[in-house]
């Protein structure tokens, strides 16, 4: 069941990572400015579609997320990326080059 699990979040992973990167290029750079809220949301997702039940859905899950995170850290710091802001009551786009 350790192997399913490892396997199955390993290749959604994999899944995951091809369509993010063909995502257009406006849309791109919002994700990774906003890591946290992309990393929640697709974590969330993986616990929802994943095919197994019990322990196997969480280790897979969490290898998910896992592998995710890093990819995110590792994608932020070689691409310009985007993200909204608030301050003083007015509404910013902030860019990282």
């Amino acid at each position: 069941m350790i192997e399913v699990g490892l396997i199955i979040g390993t290749m959604t992973f994999l899944a995951v990572m091809f369509l993010v990167e063909k995502l257009p290029k406006k849309i791109k750079p919002f994700l990774f400015g906003h890591h946290l809220a992309t990393d929640i949301f697709l974590s969330g997702m993986a616990f929802m579609v994943f095919p197994v039940t019990g322990a196997a859905t969480l280790l897979s899950a969490a290898t998910f997320c896992l592998l995710f995170t890093l990819y995110i850290f590792i994608r932020r710091s070689s691409i310009p990326w985007k993200r909204f802001s608030f301050e003083d009551g007015k509404f910013k786009i902030e860019e990282k080059r």
